[in-house]
C-alpha cells in the first residue's frame, strides 16, 4: 500500500478518534474507492457507516470485508508493520539501520 493511498485509511481512523465520524466515513469511503481490495479499508467503512446508522451501507462493507477476508487472508496488523519497517530499513543506514533492525526482529510474525 502506498503512503498517498493509505492516507485516507489513517485519516479516516484518527478523525474517528477525534469524534469527527462524517470525515470518517469520507475519508474511508474514498478509499474503498481507490483500493477496492484491501479488507481493512471495508472494515474501516462499515464501522464509520455503523457509527453513522447507515445500517445498510455499514452490512454491504462487512459483506466486502468477509468476502475479500476470505479469498485472500488478511495480514495481522503486526506483520503489516513489519513489513513497513522492513522498507523503510531497506532505505536508512546507520543508527536509524540499526535501531529499526532491532525493532523488526522484535515483532513476531507468522507470515
Amino acid at each position: 500500500m502506498e503512503n498517498e493511498k493509505g492516507s485516507n485509511l489513517w485519516a479516516g481512523w484518527a478523525a474517528m478518534k477525534l469524534g469527527d465520524m462524517e470525515m470518517a466515513y469520507r475519508l474511508f469511503k474514498e478509499y474503498v474507492e481507490k483500493e477496492p481490495d484491501y479488507a481493512y479499508g471495508w472494515i474501516s467503512l462499515a464501522a464509520a457507516a455503523s457509527k453513522l446508522n447507515k445500517k445498510e451501507e455499514a452490512e454491504d462493507a462487512r459483506r466486502n470485508y468477509r468476502i475479500l477476508k476470505e479469498r485472500n487472508p488478511y495480514k495481522r496488523r503486526e506483520c503489516e508493520g513489519k513489513e513497513m519497517l522492513i522498507s523503510i530499513m531497506n532505505k536508512s543506514d546507520g543508527v536509524i539501520n540499526e535501531f529499526i533492525k532491532k525493532m523488526v526482529d522484535e515483532i513476531e510474525c507468522d507470515q
